[in-house]
């Protein structure tokens, strides 16, 4: 830290150089609030315009967005023309202070408000110093139904504004670090998900070939199997697990406990946020047991999968299947199987919200061995993907302790608690 600091009077940001000041935003930038062209002329979107949403913004460098616009909108009015290096805030709903630095020219949305920093100050200093004061921004924000900030909140907010010489210098330092640390981010993301593709393909490797690499194989008759072992049967789902009906609409007591799609993590079956489940379902809810396994129909891509070990009930999204002539836990690994996964959501109906169907699900073949293996294989598989997860969740806490670090830096370098090395 420097030897000279004096309070800056704002909580945020805290102490300060003695020769720096601090400053409203309104008064480096110009504000400017997005817009949505009238979808009543198609031949507004789709062009070669980026214009980006809050889906976009991700506290980096936009370069695209998932959406584009016709040169025709920003023409006719219908859309803002936003250059290079402006800066992109989301202003409302979930993604509130989330940011992005404009990389090429573009447009945005109306849920977000663009910053044109003015010629005497620098604009990827003013983006490290909103990435910075992201966590404050969102919790100062009005709160109705949902967390907004209007452009005036957003202009009377204030930044430390050091020498336009040394905001220079904090961006280019912030930009050289932050790169290094974002290409450690992106090879851990890489191994994640090989680590995740792995996982996958020992599921899908145990459920269709067993444990034993010698055994005798048989074409199965299904495509999507392949071989199977000898010994083992290729039997439809429904011969295998009966569906439960559901039931209607209830309140929920202590006792009672509800799983909806949210409370199933993809691809692993592990329930999570259980502590924040409703008070009271309004629609339809299914009733399940220890002994049933649930698939989620609404996206079966998601390979939402699960084995609670306990009694409740369950949104109707989900199928309750009880298990009959089959171990649960094998039951379980075999619909988690990917290729099983990609041959049902092929099949399933429904373009915003595909479904798949119980008759489908039912009639879906897997490879059954006998009750002896079926248990072999499902302890494997219980160790085998618990060791995986355990690398996986250290992975993540790596990416989380990155997170937070690069997030001190730049909170530190633009409030000038440490300088940029000479």
């Amino acid at each position: 830290m420097r030897q000279l600091m004096k309070d800056s009077g704002i909580e945020w940001i805290g102490k300060i150089p003695s020769d720096w000041n601090t400053i409203a935003l309104k008064r480096t930038v110009r504000l400017q609030t997005g817009r949505t062209p009238t979808t009543t002329k198609p031949f507004y979107f789709n062009g070669n315009v980026n214009w980006y949403t809050p889906g976009d913004l991700t506290n980096n460098i936009c370069k695209t967005a998932k959406r584009t616009i016709a040169i025709q909108a920003l023409a006719d009015g219908e859309a803002v023309s936003l250059p290079e290096s402006a800066i992109l805030v989301c202003c409302i709903g979930g993604s509130i202070g989330k940011c992005g630095y404009m990389g090429n020219a573009g447009s945005c949305n109306q849920q977000i408000t663009a910053l044109i920093a003015n010629d005497n100050v620098s604009s990827k200093y003013i983006f490290y110093c909103l990435l910075a004061s992201g966590d404050d921004f969102a919790k100062q924000a009005l709160y109705t139904t949902m967390p907004i900030a209007t452009n005036s909140y957003l202009g009377s907010r204030s930044i430390p504004l050091p020498s336009f010489r040394e905001q220079v210098a904090i961006a280019d330092y912030l930009d050289d670090i932050c790169s290094k640390i974002s290409n450690i981010e992106t090879l851990i993301k890489e191994q994640i998900d090989s680590l995740e593709q792995y996982r996958r393909s020992v599921i899908h490797e145990a459920v269709t070939r067993g444990l034993n690499p010698d055994t005798p194989m048989k074409d199965s008759g299904t495509v999507w199997l392949g071989q199977v072992p000898q010994s083992w049967t290729v039997t439809p789902v429904k011969y295998l697990a009966s569906i439960k009906d559901s039931m209607a609409s209830r309140k929920l007591t202590a006792q009672v406990e509800y799983l909806g799609m949210e409370n199933i993590e993809s691809w692993t079956g592990h329930l999570v946020g259980l502590d924040s489940r409703p008070s009271e379902v309004s629609s339809s809810v299914s009733g399940f047991s220890k002994s049933s396994v649930l698939f989620g129909k609404l996206r079966p891509y998601l390979a939402k999968v699960a084995k609670p070990d306990f009694d409740g009930v369950c949104s109707t999204e989900l199928l309750v299947l009880e298990p009959k002539g089959i171990n649960r836990e094998y039951l379980f690994w075999s619909l988690l199987n990917q290729e099983l996964i990609d041959m049902l959501t092929m099949q399933s109906s429904g373009v915003k919200m595909p479904r798949v169907s119980w008759n489908q699900l039912g009639n879906a073949q897997i490879a059954v061995p006998s009750g002896g293996e079926q248990c072999q294989i499902a302890s494997y598989l219980d160790r085998k993907c618990a060791d995986i997860d355990s690398i996986i969740d250290v992975k993540k806490q790596q990416l989380e302790t990155l997170s937070e670090y690069k997030k001190s830096l730049i909170y530190e370098y633009v409030t000038g608690k440490r300088e940029v090395p000479a």
